[in-house]
This record gives structure tokens, sequence and C-alpha cells, in this order.
């Protein structure tokens, strides 16, 4: 199935904007690694789905004062990282599956724009 239709349970007009990788970073213009995929939402606060079943195992805020939570998905053997949020809806401890909203895609902490 579509990355995109698991995290956002649509598809229309949202877009990888940085693969994961070497980018020159959109803030300081640097060569930089980038250890996440980032998706546009086209401007929209849309909200973020849970990828599979999981257990919410970190939330808050970063020191760069993004919004984030992290998911343990046993099934799939990895953390899921949702970043960048307008509002967190889950919290620490919480049981989610592909049907649970994380939160909101937003532009806080190092960011230009409303992503994922």
């Amino acid at each position: 199935m579509n990355k995109i239709k698991l995290l956002f349970h649509r598809v229309d007009g949202i877009r990888v904007s940085s693969p994961f990788g070497l980018r020159t970073s959109p803030i300081t213009k640097k060569q930089e690694g980038h250890r996440g995929v980032d998706y546009s939402t086209g401007g929209r606060k849309l909200p973020q789905y849970a990828i599979d079943n999981g257990t919410v195992i970190n939330q808050g805020r970063d020191g760069t004062g993004a919004l984030f939570v992290e998911v343990k998905f046993d099934k799939l053997g990895y953390v899921g990282q949702y970043y960048h949020l307008d509002s967190i809806a889950v919290k620490a401890g919480q049981i989610v599956n592909a049907e649970t909203i994380i939160g909101y895609t937003g532009t806080t902490g190092n960011s230009t724009g409303i992503h994922l």
C-alpha cells in the first residue's frame, strides 16, 4: 500500500518534499544528512495516522521546538517518528492502530512549512 495513504488516509496533494539522505538544508543552506522523509501536505494541517499496531513510546517537544511522537511498531521492527506536528492526539504508553490519529501536520521546530 502507498506510504502516503497509510500516513494520511488520503493522497490528494501530498508529496515527498525532502527524501531521506544527503540534502541541502532549507534552513542553513548547507549539505547535511536528513534522517527522515518529509511529506508536504500543500499547506494543510491534516491528521496523521499510525501505520500499523504499535505503542507510543515518547511524545513532546524536541530541542528545536518541534512537537513529535515516536511509535514502536513491533511487527514492523522499527520506531516511527512523527515530527513538526501542530498538535498531538496520543499519550506515551497508548496502544495505537491504523485508525488512530497520532497528531496533525504542522510547522513546529526547524521547519519551512506545514509537513510531516
